[in-house]
């Protein structure tokens, strides 16, 4: 049946984006007038189960090809490359110890933490067993050793009992009483039942997760799941500062993030050629703003939980979770690169730049479009690129980086200087482009005498500033924008004939400056 579904669903999607095939068999029957399955009984195959079940059997030997293939292309997200590597993980540990003799000694192990005398082998015939087994599992000190159980139980007698199990341990566990261990355990649990019945697991552990104030509307379905990925942020925050539960957490948004793409791109197939149809430009700008909105939010998420470790009891656990976030960066990075530059014109963070740089191998693609976001015609993007910049080539200072910075770097860093509209904004501003400038000059020694030019420049700006705060004084605070960089109500300045800053701070950006100078001017002798 799995065969014949996906065959009908590869007919319609093929001969619907290829209209001129009809013509080469006019007897075939136009694809248009027939009738596509519903999402919900495509979703609701047991796709990897079957895939499981017929791998490696010689009788399937024939279709198995023409299966995986038509898998591959019409649920892209059952090869979750996460998901088979996990699964081939937990199959080669099965084969590290003997079968039979790890079931006895977990079975005797839950057999002294539930109170019961019935063997729990018999769980998919005994149903009177569920109360006392789910029992267990609610308490720290019983629940190890009934994970450890259920993970020697057949799978196929586990999935009849998936919505309890995750019901059961998913809130439960977030609470600071139950150890690593049993987490991590309760993670081995959700892989395996996750090979069987992938949808039903994914959609069962994010209603699980879902914030108190949403628990009072109807669940979630696999459907809105995929049509907005972003739902799943409307978690519990603690699944965020938990690793491995926000380990599983970044898998599940993986997986819906190519359901949507995929679906989508399948709806907007299956909607045929025709006047004043949703173009394909359209489509393709919609899905790169869902990926750059999910990248923008897990941003979010590590910049507080860098602000959060910083002299925290759970400083591991935040940064585990920073990690996590950026293998799933590094992975979306290297599989699209607009999205990478997509992201960073959007702009984020910059703090987030050095540990971005450090951690992700893919940031190094950024040297592509460096000179673009430096040509940008708004400041913050501006300075955000020389942010970025300096955290890559201080990262990999090779000497191929010394055109970059003196064709592209330096002029357009003289130009900000020279441009930059201090009278409407505000001198805090500049700060990240003299600690930029510093920081090239320390890694490249060879330049210094061009960055010490760019902060006499600097240093110039600073006694502007110095000079503009002493004859007209500070702006108050209304109408003054965010007081960085001018608003439509102080663009003309003059006609307030004040500034954003004091002569406090104009001075303290001047000794800044300053100070640059004297660490720059000490590299250049050396």
């Amino acid at each position: 049946m799995l065969l014949y579904v996906l065959s009908y669903c590869d007919y319609l999607a093929t001969n619907i984006l290829k209209p001129a095939a009809l013509a080469v068999n006019p007897g075939q029957r136009d694809p248009m007038s027939c009738i596509p399955y519903s999402d919900n009984l495509v979703d609701q195959l047991p796709i990897r189960r079957i895939l499981n079940y017929i791998t490696d059997r010689v009788a399937y030997d024939s279709i198995y090809p023409e299966l995986v293939a038509l898998c591959h292309y019409q649920a892209p997200e059952t090869f979750d490359i996460k998901s088979v590597v996990m699964e081939n993980y937990c199959r080669q540990q099965e084969t590290l110890v003997f079968p039979q003799l790890h079931a006895r000694l977990s079975r005797d192990a839950v057999q002294r933490a539930v109170p019961t005398s019935v063997e729990l082998a018999a769980i998919s015939t005994m149903p009177e067993l569920g109360p006392a087994l789910f029992q267990a599992l609610r308490h720290p000190h019983s629940a190890l050793p009934v994970l450890k159980y259920l993970a020697t139980v057949d799978t196929a007698q586990l999935v009849p009992w998936v919505p309890d199990i995750i019901g059961t341990c998913l809130p439960l566990y977030l609470d600071a009483r139950f150890s690593s261990e049993t987490t991590y355990q309760f993670r081995v649990i959700w892989e395996i039942i996750h090979f069987s019945v992938p949808r039903q697991v994914e959609t069962l552990t994010v209603n699980s997760w879902r914030r108190t104030l949403d628990r009072s509307q109807p669940p979630w379905t696999l459907q809105d799941l995929w049509l907005d990925p972003l739902l799943l942020f409307r978690c519990d925050p603690l699944v965020l500062r938990h690793p491995d539960f926000f380990n599983l957490f970044l898998q599940i948004l993986g997986v819906f993030l190519i359901m949507s793409r995929h679906k989508l791109r399948a709806k907007h197939a299956q909607r045929g050629p025709g006047k004043g149809r949703f173009k394909d430009a359209h489509l393709n700008a919609l899905l790169y703003l869902q990926d750059t909105n999910v990248l923008q939010m897990l941003l979010t998420i590590c910049s507080q939980l860098v602000s959060s470790s910083a002299g925290a009891s759970d400083t591991d656990s935040a940064r585990a979770c920073q990690n996590l976030i950026y293998d799933f960066l590094h992975q979306a990075f290297i599989e699209n690169r607009l999205v990478c530059k997509l992201l960073h014109f959007q702009t984020f963070d910059p703090t987030l730049l050095p540990l971005l740089v450090e951690h992700i191998p893919s940031m190094h693609i950024c040297f592509d479009f460096i000179a673009e976001l430096l040509a940008q015609a708004t400041y913050d993007r501006q300075i955000f690129g020389l942010q970025l910049a300096t955290s890559l080539l201080e990262k990999y200072p090779m000497a191929r980086n010394l055109n970059l910075i003196r064709e592209t770097l330096i002029p357009r860093t003289q130009t900000l200087l020279v441009k930059f509209p201090l009278a409407e904004s505000h001198v805090k501003v500049l700060y990240p482009v003299v600690d930029a400038i510093t920081r090239i000059g320390e890694s490249y020694p060879q330049l210094a005498p061009e960055c010490k030019t760019l902060l006499l420049v600097a240093q110039t700006v600073s006694s502007k500033g110095v000079q503009e705060a002493t004859t007209h004084g500070v702006l108050s605070t209304a109408g003054s924008g965010n007081g960085v960089f001018p608003t439509a109500a102080t663009a003309g300045g003059s006609a307030l004939n004040k500034c954003n800053f004091t002569l406090e701070e104009a001075s303290e950006f001047r000794q800044f400056v300053n100070h640059a100078l004297d660490v720059v001017g000490k590299r250049s002798h050396h």
